[in-house]
């Protein structure tokens, strides 16, 4: 039960005269309650908190904008996929490069075809990429063009083979590697891509590179096949069904291959199709599949259905979870999983976003992002970094109360008499939150909606003056 379910049946078992008094002084108890139940809320999120730094806007002029594919780093060496989408012009595709563990980037311009950059069929979309290590990656499009390079991004050579859209690659090192495409076709190499060898597993949804001539991969939905000679033959392993996989609130969504033994399912819990607390949730094996726990990520934490949904740094300690989510949240642990933090993580632009699709872990346990942001343009998306809150933005030193809020406190609407700047939402540590706005910028009073905001203490701000309100 939580703090505010145990209050609230406290009050109910009051007797008649005490919950009278209770009724007739609801106003400011309530007040008193709800800023009690926020500080208990953010204290236990005060050890990180995070917004996501904008490095390159979706927003590249007033017509174009930019779609992020795919982002891979190795250690501080990063390189990015996307597509400029054009209006009216055309598309075109871009390959991004970071030498500084994605704080800038910088376009690939030189080394590939000038034809790759028009028309037809010739590489319009780069759906995956891995950068291998400092000086050799590799970017796959939409059909089955692989580009590599092996001078850290200089030159690069095209194999123009056909291979259907690849839409993930996976490389144990810069000769061994395993391609996925739609309706289970897959592709390796064992030669740095002079000689691909095509397999079809109807079932199959992950796959894992680990060198000499070794690959496995996941067949659903509980199969694990494992090669020693690049798929002349393999093995069959069943993961077992038992804990977190047989509990039928748990749906297994994405399979996750770790080095040695370890396996990991992401998936959502929701107990059926009426219920609308869907959150990510993670289940862990370290011997093969044989047995199965699963980690300790927040309940309830409101993320849910992101196709790159979960993101691990190659040692498996700093393990990221985010998705699809209206108020920008990301689950992760710094320890394998033992303990998480969930923390709501605004875009330093001010902008609303509500995915986080793809994104990479660096080698200093940087994380890297492409944000969806809210503009209703498909596929639009900023490239940004995680980075710390600045301390003078936790405690912002503004003037007391200059402006009044109605209703205070309040569920879904409030309004707000004249102000005297651009208006922004503070939790008491300073993190900030963005709402639909009801009424047109010159309207007075101004109408918000604060149906999404999580119940607790809130300060409006102009950039001048603040006033409190409590949300329930």
């Amino acid at each position: 039960m939580s703090v505010k379910q145990e209050i609230i049946a406290l009050i109910d078992e009051l007797p008649e005269e005490a919950t009278n008094i209770v009724k007739f002084e609801i106003p400011r108890i309530r007040s008193i309650f709800f800023a009690l139940l926020a500080s208990l809320t953010i204290t236990s999120g005060l050890r990180a908190q995070y917004r996501w730094h904008v490095v390159l806007s979706d927003r590249v002029d007033t017509m174009f904008y930019r779609g992020i594919t795919s982002i891979s780093c190795n250690g501080e060496n990063c390189i990015a996929t996307g597509v400029i989408y054009a209006p009216g012009v055309g598309d075109s595709n871009v390959i991004l490069c970071s030498h500084d563990g994605g704080v800038s980037w910088s376009p690939v311009a030189a080394g590939i075809p000038q034809w790759m950059y028009t028309g037809g069929k010739q590489g319009l979309y780069y759906d995956a990429s891995q950068q291998i290590d400092s000086l050799n990656a590799v970017v796959a499009d939409v059909h089955g063009f692989v580009l590599t390079t092996h001078d850290g991004w200089k030159t690069w050579r095209v194999d123009s083979s056909e291979k259907g859209n690849i839409y993930s690659v996976n490389f144990a090192n810069v000769s061994e590697g395993m391609m996925q495409a739609p309706f289970g076709f897959y592709w390796t190499t064992v030669d740095s891509g002079n000689d691909w060898r095509g397999e079809v597993f109807d079932n199959g949804v992950a796959t894992y590179s680990y060198g000499n001539s070794m690959f496995r991969l996941f067949n659903s939905p509980n199969e694990i096949f494992t090669t020693h000679n690049n798929w002349n033959s393999w093995d069959t392993t069943y993961i077992a069904s038992n804990g977190p996989l047989a509990d039928t609130s748990f749906h297994s969504y994405a399979f996750f291959f770790g080095s040695g033994d370890t396996l990991a399912i992401e998936g959502w819990r929701w107990k059926d199709s009426t219920d609308f607390h869907a959150s990510l949730a993670m289940a862990l094996s370290t011997d093969f599949g044989a047995h199965w726990n699963e980690l300790s990520v927040p309940r309830n934490n409101g993320i849910y259905f992101g196709a790159y949904a979960i993101q691990l740094s190659l040692d498996w300690k700093h393990m990221v979870m985010a998705g699809n989510d209206s108020v920008g949240r990301i689950v992760q642990s710094f320890d394998g999983g033992a303990h998480w933090e969930c923390d709501t993580v605004p875009l330093s632009s001010g902008i609303p976003y509500h995915n986080v699709m793809p994104f990479a872990v660096t080698g200093s346990g940087r994380l890297l992002a492409g944000i969806v942001d809210d503009s209703g343009f498909l596929g639009s998306s900023s490239l940004v970094f995680l980075e710390p809150v600045p301390s003078s933005v936790r405690a912002p030193v503004i003037s007391q109360e200059a402006f009044t809020i109605f209703p205070n406190p309040a569920t879904s609407e409030i309004q707000i008499s004249s102000i005297a700047g651009n208006i922004s939402i503070l939790d008491p540590l300073g993190r900030s939150y963005e709402v639909p706005v009801l009424s047109g910028e010159d309207a007075r009073p101004t109408r918000l909606d604060v149906s999404s905001l999580p119940w607790g203490v809130y300060f409006i701000s102009d950039g001048t003056s603040r006033t409190k309100f409590v949300k329930e």
